[in-house]
């Protein structure tokens, strides 16, 4: 039996903290089936995904082993803290659900950035589960400094206990209910960006004691909004428009997170798409091949905080408004919806400039060329007659 590990890393989710603000949870990728999907041993299940990575559940369980991917509740409404960014607790998330004695395995196509939350829900009394972390390849990943979130809030049934158990590099959690905890949830805070798997074994002391035999699992991810702009031209903040050729245009890139858990950007993620007409001047942040920039190093954003990012570039000198009449310059971030409301992923400046007008820009005939030749022509004869001696 698991003894609780009071020394573990913990948080709670407070009241009026805002703290999963702008959150991404899994989701089923087509229309929710209306009832669940029972999962046969050795199946798989590949229509979930988590902010553009694909998640595949795999029931691990011996033959005869029952496991199901269903909807489910977050939690329940009267046992979560009051403003916590979620607007309606009850909508439904993709959910793993297995009969107790039963295996799952979570893969992911891509690693999960750190801050990504295992929760787990409905573990009640006498139930059991062993969570084990896995990087990309499958090898362990040490999950002793991962950190437990208390969510739904009942005393004194929440939370379960807790606690690390295993040997490096296979350190896991084991988490077991102290009460008939229907319906509650809480969490494991990733806090790794190596992690694409999620091994999840449980247990029953007993075959029956309250409750429906069943934990389910979901996953979410705490995300970031972002907003840039034109910082300057050649310096100056008041300057908006591009009036010259080699003129310089620096840009800021506001990271916001408004959640409760730091956001780490890994180093290579966060994508600056820089228009044609311009090219690569300088930055502390980013690092470009041609138009296609990246964060050098990783971005960590802190929870209820910003940071930002600046780049700058210089404008082509044969760049012109007849064929440039503005540069739009864009950011992508995977899992960022540029659409959703508190996001502004482009800036664009408008252009004001020319190329130096060819001779073939005035036409050589028409009356307006024919009337300026003539008065040429006149001036050119009166300064003659001016300079013939008398």
């Amino acid at each position: 039996m698991a003894c609780a590990a009071q020394a573990q890393s913990f948080q709670q989710v407070a009241p009026n903290s805002n703290f999963f603000a702008n959150w991404q949870f899994q989701q089923f990728s087509s229309t929710p089936p209306a009832s669940p999907i029972d999962l046969a041993s050795g199946a798989s299940n590949t229509d979930i995904s988590l902010a553009g990575r694909t998640l595949t559940i795999t029931n691990e369980s011996p033959a005869g082993g029952y496991f199901q991917v269903r909807t489910a509740a977050f939690s329940d409404p009267a046992s979560l803290p009051a403003n916590i960014g979620i607007s309606d607790p009850t909508v439904a998330f993709s959910t793993v659900s297995n009969r107790l004695g039963d295996d799952a395995l979570f893969t992911f196509s891509q690693p999960l950035p750190r801050g990504t939350t295992l929760f787990i829900t409905d573990l009640d009394i006498d139930e059991t589960a062993n969570i084990h972390f896995l990087d990309c390849n499958g090898n362990p990943v040490d999950a002793s400094g991962f950190t437990f979130l208390q969510v739904s809030v009942t005393s004194p049934s929440n939370p379960p206990n807790y606690s690390v158990q295993g040997a490096a590099p296979d350190r896991y959690w084991n988490l077991e209910g102290i009460a008939d905890n229907t319906n509650l949830t809480n969490g494991i805070i990733i806090d790794s960006d190596q992690v694409c798997g999620v091994r999840a074994s449980s247990a029953r002391a007993t075959a029956a004691t309250g409750g429906s035999a069943y934990i389910g699992y979901f996953f979410g991810m705490p995300w970031v909004n972002v907003n840039k702009s034109v910082a300057s031209v050649n310096g100056s903040a008041a300057q908006t428009r591009v009036s010259q050729p080699q003129d310089t245009v620096a840009y800021s890139i506001v990271i916001n997170n408004p959640g409760g858990i730091a956001v780490t950007l890994a180093a290579g993620t966060f994508q600056e798409n820089l228009p044609a007409g311009v090219t690569f001047a300088s930055s502390a942040d980013f690092t470009c091949a041609g138009l296609s920039c990246t964060n050098t190093a990783d971005v960590v954003v802190p929870a209820y905080g910003s940071i930002t990012l600046h780049i700058a570039v210089k404008v082509d000198a044969g760049l012109n408004t007849r064929t440039t009449p503005s540069l739009t310059n864009v950011v992508a971030l995977p899992g960022l919806d540029c659409s959703a409301a508190g996001n502004h992923c482009s800036a664009t400046t408008v252009t004001t400039l020319d190329a130096a007008p060819s001779a073939a820009s005035v036409p050589a005939s028409g009356p307006w060329s024919l009337t300026l030749l003539a008065a040429l022509l006149a001036g050119c004869g009166y300064a003659f007659r001016r300079a013939r001696p008398s």
